[in-house]
């Protein structure tokens, strides 16, 4: 009698701390962001299965030894409810693909485009956080390429002996050499002939970064001077990221992401609606089911509207017109060149600038993949889908040569590729190239240098 008295009475104990945890715990996860337990906004993944294993405590704690069976019991309608939400999910796909098939590419591309520009806040993170030029390369997050601790990406031909022909070459992406080896970039390849020609050592370094603007670039040749590592010859390769940076923004003259990085700066990110644009997983995963397309199929009456892509965001939709913007960025542009040459006339090095090539400018014969380039068939960059882009970089294009006829110092690479039939173009930035188009590309600025007279060459 008393054994089973004192095992009713610990079940009654147990029943009742059951209780208080999971209330406990119910409680932490609700209020976690007021006390500032929780490391996100929002109601996070960890806090819902905080709330769940609370509640699980809870329900133990009120049936007791019922508990089992109570649990047996919602096992068994979980498992019924999955079956029929797939079965449900098998029928509406069965009945789709007989009413309208093409609505569900059409659905999936609108929501790839949407969670895309809704995710962008995180897509924005090229490298670490660097003072003044706002990023650079992260040894953490590039794989295949060989970067030195000063995030930079290493030329593997270079000699860095102290009384070396020392080169810098600036740029954005196609610089840095995106989607080919360390030995196939353009500074690289540069290196190579140079050593063929130059007397002495020759040491070429790599300052191309991912969606650096020549603003940055400047800014980071100030760095190098002000620390003492003063070069021989400075190149530029530029033109793309300037003009893409004022296409998203409206803005000329400012870096890629300025938007999303003014709101992380003035802790505004809610402005731009990123956190309430992108679904929450569950709802996103609904989006995904076929018995959602169903839905929007059968509420748009077969066709609707569901065809009309998201919103584009531009220069025009931001209030910019095409002439001003364009005009702007070519005048910073110039504006930056112009301030470099007196840098070089103050530390005594030589300089150049060339204006790259891309998939929209010149007159190459496009193969069928770099046509798709052209025409924004990729989902990740599809810039060439809107007809606000070419405009603007052709335009910007146009006025910085106005504005360049007497200075023989720039060199415009546009045309470079006419007379190539192969695919030289390597992915939806239409400016990324294989490793022969960084070739032709490094072969036309020696073949420069070397008519200008500017290499100190070998007798």
């Amino acid at each position: 009698m008393g054994k089973t008295e004192f095992t009713e009475k610990t079940v009654s104990f147990l029943k009742r701390i059951s209780i208080i945890i999971g209330s406990v715990l119910v409680f932490i996860a609700l209020v976690s962001n007021l006390l500032g337990f929780s490391i996100s906004e929002g109601f996070s993944w960890n806090q819902l299965v905080i709330v769940l294993i609370g509640f699980v405590l809870i329900l133990g704690g009120i049936a007791g030894r019922r508990f089992p069976v109570f649990y047996k019991g919602f096992a068994l309608l979980l498992l019924n409810t999955a079956v029929v939400l797939i079965l449900l999910d098998l029928a509406s796909l069965f009945i789709v693909k007989l009413w309208n098939p093409e609505h569900i590419q059409i659905l999936d591309l609108k929501m790839e485009a949407g969670l895309q520009s809704a995710s962008s806040e995180e897509r924005m993170s090229w490298g670490r956080y660097e003072p003044y030029v706002v990023w650079r390369a992260d040894t953490s997050l590039y794989f295949e390429d060989e970067i030195g601790p000063d995030g930079f990406r290493i030329t593997p031909v270079s000699n860095s002996d102290s009384n070396a022909y020392k080169v810098f070459v600036f740029g954005g992406s196609t610089v840095w050499g995106t989607g080919v080896p360390d030995s196939s970039t353009i500074p690289s390849y540069l290196c190579e002939l140079l050593q063929s020609s130059v007397s002495g050592p020759v040491d070429v370094r790599n300052f191309g970064q991912l969606g650096y603007v020549s603003t940055q670039e400047m800014i980071e040749l100030c760095f190098q001077l002000r620390g003492g590592n003063v070069p021989d010859l400075v190149l530029f390769l530029d033109g793309m990221n300037d003009v893409a940076a004022a296409y998203e923004s409206g803005i000329p003259g400012t870096h890629q992401n300025y938007p999303l990085v003014r709101a992380r700066v003035e802790s505004r990110l809610e402005d731009l609606g990123l956190e309430s644009t992108l679904p929450h997983p569950l709802l996103q995963l609904f989006h995904r089911s076929n018995f959602s397309t169903l839905l929007s199929l059968a509420g748009s009456g077969g066709w609707g509207d569901v065809g009309n892509q998201p919103e584009v965001v531009n220069y025009l939709t931001l209030g910019a017109d095409t002439d001003t913007l364009s005009f702007n960025v070519a005048r910073i542009m110039f504006e930056n060149y112009d301030f470099i040459e007196h840098l070089s006339e103050q530390y005594a090095f030589d300089v150049l600038f060339f204006i790259q090539p891309s998939v929209w400018t010149g007159s190459k014969t496009l193969t069928d993949e770099e046509i798709s380039f052209a025409i924004g068939e990729s989902r990740f960059f599809a810039v060439g889908a809107d007809s606000a882009w070419k405009p603007i970089l052709i335009k910007s294009y146009d006025w910085f040569e106005s504005m360049t006829d007497r200075e023989s110092k720039v060199y415009n690479l546009t045309a470079i590729f006419d007379d190539v039939d192969f695919q030289i173009y390597t992915d939806f930035t239409g400016v990324h190239l294989t490793a022969e188009g960084n070739m032709l590309v490094a072969h036309e600025m020696y073949n420069t240098l070397i008519s200008r007279g500017i290499l100190p060459l070998n007798d």
